[in-house]
């Protein structure tokens, strides 16, 4: 399948949808990946320009889990996932978008050392807001 001109390969994990874009000329566990915490394909301006950098961008539509303990535990098993799947880099790049702010920084506050850093767009970081 192609997202906006690149090849993109999508599947099912634990139930919820996942997909992962990246060039053929990607370096298997060299880079690490932008994770689209949330909205994938919403405003997709950083994940296009990362993308021709040479960065893999994935995600994985946990939709309306609000970054919750559930939401982080399953991160957690998917990052396994994907990692061991497409031979990932050992962090990511999380791309925390509005709502997936909460996401983003839920599992970088639980996971530090899984994360490389965090890229934050008008993020929600508190749900009662």
């Amino acid at each position: 399948m192609l997202w906006e001109g690149y090849e993109m390969e999508t599947g099912m994990y634990q139930g919820f949808e996942y997909g992962i874009v990246f060039l053929e000329k990607f370096q298997k566990g060299e880079l690490p990946y932008i994770w689209r915490a949330e909205f994938f394909g919403a405003f997709p301006a950083v994940d296009l320009a990362m993308l021709k950098k040479g960065y893999p961008v994935v995600y994985y539509r946990i939709s309306d889990l609000y970054g919750s303990p559930e939401a982080v535990s399953k991160m957690a098993e998917f990052q396994s996932f994907i990692q061991e799947k497409y031979k990932l880099a050992p962090k990511a790049i999380l791309f925390g978008f509005s709502r997936g702010g909460l996401y983003a920084l839920h599992y970088a506050a639980k996971y530090p050392e899984r994360v490389t850093s965090l890229y934050l767009d008008a993020p929600v970081v508190d749900i009662y807001s």
